[in-house]
Order: C-alpha cells, then structure tokens, then sequence
C-alpha cells in the first residue's frame, strides 16, 4: 500500500500497494512465555495466507524487550511451531542439539542482533526533525498521568520536550541526562487505514500520543523496530491481533516521514472466552501445549482455530491442510470477537480422532507416554491390540484419559454385581444366563466378531432369550463400564481366554 499526506484535508490516506509484488506475510512474537492459542491462530493465519498465494512465510523475533523477556522461550516457540507443522520458510530454526540457527536472505531474523539498524533509522528521524528527545523523568511522567485520569482525559505525553531548542537539547545531553526519543504525530487531522478486514479504520491524530521509538537504555521500541523490520524484509501484509489495531497510526507516520510502501495490514479478531471476556495469559487461557497435553490433536486444534474469526461460507467444519491452504482469504474473516467452546473443540478433536488410524493413534500414545510402559509392551505383543484401537476412537472426545478408556483391555475391570445383572433380572438369572453362555463360547472354532455374533444369535433364538438379558452383562462383565463398545465388537477384540476368564470372574461376582 501506498501512503499519502493531503496538506488540504489533513488526512494520511492508504491506497493498495502494487499486487504484483511476491507475497511475504510474518510472525513475529516476543519471547516472553509460551505461545497462546491466540498467537498460534495469528501464526497460522500467516502461513495458511502466505502459502495460498505461493509466497514465503518469515518468522521474526521480537525480542527488544529485554526485561520481559524469558530464558527458552524461542526454543519452546519454534518446539510449538514443529509440534503443528508451521514451520517458517525463512527465520530462526531449532536443530536436532537443540541449538537455533537462522535461515534466509533478510536476517538476522532475532531484533537483538538488528539494533544498529533501528539506532540508524532513528538518528534519521531525529535528524529530519520528525522525532525528538524527551527529558522527562518517571515521577514526572506519573504525575501528569494521574492528573488526565482525575481530569478524565486521554493519557497521553503532553509534549513538554517536543519544543526544545537544539541548544537545550545538547546541554542536556553533554550532562547525560536519562532520555529517550520521540515520535512527533501530527496534531491536526485524522489518519485513516483500509484494513483488510475491517474496511476504513480512523484515528483523530490529536489523541495520538507521541510515541517512545527508543527508551533510555539505547533498546528501540517494538513500534520502531516493527516497522523497519517489516521494510526491510520486504514484508507485504501485516496480519495481527487487534490489539495492535491502536499502534497503526503510529506506524503509517513512520512509513510516511521515512519514504516507505506500507504494507496492506489485517488485524484479526481477538480470542473470547465462554463468558465474552477477552481470552489473554493473564487470565489463565493455556498454551497451544497444554491443549496438546490435555489430548487435543494439534490439527484439531488448528481446524478449530481456523474457524475462530474465518468463515468458510459453506457447511463445511473439519478441514485437510490442503483444503484450508486452498480456500483461505483474508476477506472472509470476520471482525468481531470469536468465542473459545471447549464442547465445540471437543467435537472437533473427536471427529480428527475417527478420521485417524489405529497405527496413527498407537504412535500418538507412544511418542507422548500416554500409557505405563508396562502396558505399551503388552500392546506391541497382542494381535488385537490395533482392533481394539479402531474400535474405541470413535468414542474418543480427547486423548487426556486415554489410560482409563483402555485400561479393560489390559486388565481385569473391577465389577459390581448391580451393574452385571440383566434387564429385569436378578443374580441367578443372570449366572445362569452367563453359565450356559461360557459353554457356548468355548467351542467356538472360529473366533471373531462376525462369527461369535451369529452362532449367538441362533443361541438366542433357539432358547427364546432376548437379546438385552444376554448382551448387557456380557458387556459389562468384559468393560466393568455402563458405557462402552457393542458386545459383538468387544468379544472380537479379546482373546477366547480372557473372554472365559472375565466371564468366570463376573459368575464369582455374582454369587
């Protein structure tokens, strides 16, 4: 995009940049803790963007903040970004030792290797006349901030050092007065941005506070360092959070007194929570990690994601990554704030886990230690191991209590002698039932689901016994559960041994 200055009607105006260009989208978070849902939708939104129009997808670091900034947090960010295969084309990479090595043409690609750049670009601005230093000290700063609130006016920098002589300045500074410097906005007029997804956006420039661009520890600001980076990596949409919705005018008056193409800006719709509150870290909203830990699969997640401010306009829920690559656009996402439904998300991680296969899952259970080892052994050994699995994920919500849901399989459920007894039956009925059932079972020459059901099925008939008095403690007497897989299907997934034996166990239970 293209900025303007109309000295007759004091607006800035944005108009589109030439289309032309080679699309380059990025994601540039700062290393101050794990990588919320939030940041993560932001994430792929730029890659899901970036590979759509066949263009490149940059991870930058935004790490000027020193004190906020957290020892491992780009390596635990770039684990996250493997974990759910968003992998940039140029930018900081964990290797295999665990060391960060950068790839492409624009680095360094860490803002803390980059500080001579943006201590030049500033030297610039200051030199132009379009930023100044500012003197003022911390107490003085409060003060005037506590006098706005009680006045109920915006709190902003009045600009007590915007007007400062050259002579003024330079006695301060041979004094080596603590200073920082300033963005001077325009007083007069409005700015104005077309944004992707929100149409014209407007700022009244005299409520514009005159921005810090570098504070007094020599550090740029994110807003200074943003913007250059994004200029000289050639950057050609800026696709973020609306809360950065309020820096834009600070930025376009940057790329204006510096000469530069604006890129075309998106600011996506932040992250609710049930209740329509802001979903934030301060607020205990849980890392991209820990949704993963509590059994979500990542490309659930990030289908879920998808579908938090993107409208599809069809149908459709559940997404391929081809398919989400092929349909995204900007256009469709909506302004307004998504709300996060743990129901919702539940649906959509168990329609991932019907999708994926018994040899899939079985690797998910390994590679995350979801089981005792003990067990993962005794699976490896079973040749029904992966019928079983085949059987249960269609059930599955999450993997969280994965241990539980399968735990029958490898051990004797703990039984109830209430639960064991047939539909309008007592415990004798019942044992009978089960007794002659154990003779029929242990003659059967062929054993599997599609056998066992239909020799029981003549049983049935043949002794004028209803389906629902043999079925139910059987399937309780295998499970130890109310609610588990069909009888039929169950007794294929064991062996005739255990059949016998949990059937035994269930007739002592109900003496």
């Amino acid at each position: 995009m293209l900025l303007l200055y109309s000295p007759y009607k004091r607006f800035f105006l944005i108009t589109p940049m030439n289309n032309s260009r080679r699309v380059r989208v990025r994601f540039a978070p700062s290393p101050t803790g794990f990588l919320h849902i939030g940041g993560l939708r932001t994430a792929f939104y730029n890659y899901l963007f970036a590979k759509h129009h066949h263009g490149d997808f940059i991870l930058r670091i935004e790490d000027t903040d020193q004190q906020r900034k957290t020892e491992g947090a780009v390596e635990q960010l770039l684990r996250t970004m493997k974990l759910f295969q968003i992998e940039p084309d140029e930018g900081p990479v964990l290797q295999d030792d665990g060391s960060v090595e950068e790839f492409g043409s624009f680095g360094p690609y860490i803002q803390s290797k980059r500080l001579s750049l943006y201590l030049s670009v500033a030297n610039k601005l200051t030199t132009q006349g379009d930023a100044y230093y500012c003197f003022c000290t911390q107490e003085r700063l409060e003060t005037l901030r506590n006098i706005q609130q009680k006045k109920g006016l915006p709190t902003k920098y009045d600009g007590f050092c915007r007007n400062l002589t050259k002579q003024e300045v330079d006695v301060k500074l041979q004094k080596n007065e603590p200073h920082v410097l300033r963005l001077k906005m325009p007083k007069v007029g409005m700015t104005e941005l077309q944004d992707i997804v929100r149409g014209k956006v407007s700022f009244t420039n005299s409520l514009i506070d005159d921005q810090v661009l570098v504070k007094s520890d020599g550090f740029p600001t994110y807003h200074l360092a943003n913007v250059v980076d994004d200029h000289e990596m050639k950057i050609t949409h800026v696709i973020r959070g609306e809360e950065w919705l309020s820096s834009v005018p600070k930025h376009l008056r940057l790329y204006h007194v510096l000469g530069w193409e604006v890129p075309a800006m998106a600011h996506l719709p932040i992250l609710l929570d049930e209740h329509r509150a802001k979903l934030s870290k301060r607020k205990g909203a849980v890392s991209a990690e820990e949704y993963v830990a509590k059994g979500i699969l990542p490309d659930a997640l990030l289908n879920f994601l998808l579908l938090l401010g993107w409208n599809p306009k069809t149908e459709q829920e559940v997404f391929t990554r081809d398919e989400m690559i092929q349909l995204f656009s900007l256009e469709q996402v909506n302004s307004s704030g998504a709300s996060v439904s743990p129901k919702k998300l539940s649906w959509m991680n168990k329609e991932y886990l019907k999708k994926i296969s018994a040899n899939a899952l079985d690797n998910l259970i390994r590679k995350n230690n979801l089981l005792p080892d003990a067990w993962l052994h005794a699976a490896q050994d079973s040749k029904f191991w992966f019928n079983f699995l085949d059987l249960l994920k269609d059930r599955l919500e999450t993997l969280e209590s994965i241990e539980v849901d399968v735990s029958y399989f490898f051990e004797d459920p703990k039984l109830q002698k209430n639960m064991l007894r047939g539909k309008n039956q007592d415990s004798e009925d019942t044992k009978k039932l089960l007794i002659a059932y154990k003779d029929l079972l242990q003659v059967l020459r062929q054993w599997n689901s599609k056998s066992i059901k239909e020799k029981t099925e003549e049983w049935l008939a043949e002794n004028n016994i209803k389906r629902g008095e043999l079925l139910w403690p059987v399937r309780v007497a295998l499970t130890g559960k109310q609610f588990s897989p069909g009888t039929y299907e169950l007794l294929g997934v064991f062996s005739k041994d255990v059949v016998l034996h949990r059937l035994e166990a269930a007739l002592k239970e109900l003496e």
